[in-house]
């Protein structure tokens, strides 16, 4: 994801083909010649509150994929089956460590994250990986 300044396209010879092309190369919006001062206004409105969110969206990927990036492979690993959430004794046996060196691992990602909940972590992986799902495992026990 980026951030791009978002693009109203304005013409006075509208098609739809034209339009469609035009969605479909990012324009934010598309408004054909004659339009109220107004309509511009409202749609410039809008196009700058998308600019902001987009914006807010990168930095809270950046800042979660900062944070992650002080785990080490191990603890990474960790972390994703316990955002999974799958149990220390599962996580264990899956990655063919003890129990106590799953809960060590645990604590180290939860202190360099900065979070305080398994929730808090699985929110953050999302945001640094929009491709991250938590699906449920079959092999909980």
């Amino acid at each position: 994801m980026t951030a791009t300044c978002p693009v109203v396209f304005i013409t006075g010879h509208a098609e739809v083909g034209m339009a469609v092309d035009a969605m479909k190369a990012g324009a934010f919006d598309f408004i054909e010649k004659p339009f109220s001062d107004q309509r511009l206004l409202d749609v410039i409105a809008a196009a700058i509150r998308e600019s902001r969110r987009r914006l807010h969206a990168v930095q809270r990927q950046q800042q979660a994929g900062t944070r992650l990036a002080h785990l080490s492979q191990r603890e990474l690993e960790v972390a994703r089956k316990v955002a999974l959430g799958l149990p220390n004794k599962v996580v264990a046996r899956e990655l063919a460590i003890s129990e106590k060196t799953v809960q060590a691992h645990r604590r180290n990602v939860m202190d360099k994250a900065g979070v305080s909940s398994a929730a808090e972590l699985t929110r953050m992986l999302m945001i640094a990986d929009p491709g991250f799902a938590a699906e449920p495992e079959t092999s909980k026990s």
